[in-house]
């Protein structure tokens, strides 16, 4: 019975992985809390009306080179890093500057539907090396499929290098230039209505739950098999009473 038990318990988490392996990204964080994304213009099915944070720092130059960045937004919906080196030093010895803030006035985005803020992004010097920008995105939204990058006078065009949606409603992608960032998918693509990246996976939950019910299930057989054990022991004599 115990090596059934294990049996059991040996074939519910090999099915978890297979069926993790089978399905999109986003099925491993399946436990992720819900997103309260902090939305510019919040969609009717928005419950969060708190609006959005921007961000600032600073960074040093040292040797003449720029350190390494990581600029984020208080509210940590958008993030910026990047190795050492990857800014050119600002003119004059001054130190690395850079702005993040969410913005209403971009230009036109018809083939693109967004599902995030439009965060615009700007810095007292020019960009050297590829920076790694990362995007939280809501869950009453469709996921996004990329992230796309804009000047503020300018059109609208994917960013294809190194796109990737990370676990818990991040998707991120490398860039060799700041400007208007915002993460969406092509116009007139079929999405899924919701994003159930985060809090909506019924699958993994009922996976747990059969696990759970296998190391229950083994709780009995194990007193049982106390029991057994004991039961089969050999009694020892009672002690003789010294006269």
């Amino acid at each position: 019975m115990k090596r059934l038990a294990a049996a059991f318990l040996a074939v519910a988490a090999a099915a978890y992985v297979l069926v993790a392996w089978l399905n999109a990204p986003g099925f491993y964080d399946g436990l992720c809390p819900p997103v309260d994304y902090r939305f510019t213009s919040p969609p009717p099915q928005a419950t969060v009306r708190t609006p959005p944070a921007s961000g600032h720092a600073t960074f040093k130059v040292i040797n003449g080179q720029v350190q390494p960045v990581t600029a984020f937004t208080d509210d940590g919906q958008f993030q910026l890093t990047t190795v050492p080196g990857a800014f050119n030093p600002p003119p004059g010895g001054a130190a690395l500057n850079i702005d993040i803030k969410p913005v209403t006035d971009f230009p036109a985005h018809d083939q693109y539907t967004f599902v995030t803020n439009v965060y615009l992004v700007t810095a007292n010097s020019s960009i050297a090396k590829e920076a790694r920008v990362a995007l939280l995105y809501s869950t009453v939204l469709p996921a996004p499929s990329n992230i796309y990058l804009a000047q503020p006078n300018g059109s609208w065009a994917p960013v294809l290098s190194n796109v990737n949606a990370t676990a818990c409603n991040i998707i991120d992608a490398r860039t060799s230039s700041l400007g208007l960032f915002a993460a969406g998918y092509p116009a007139g693509a079929t999405r899924p209505s919701h994003n159930p990246g985060a809090g909506g996976q019924t699958l993994p939950l009922i996976v747990a739950g059969a696990i759970l019910i296998v190391l229950l299930a083994g709780i009995p057989l194990a007193l049982v098999r106390r029991r057994t054990g004991e039961a089969g022991r050999p009694k020892k004599p009672p002690r003789r009473r010294r006269t």
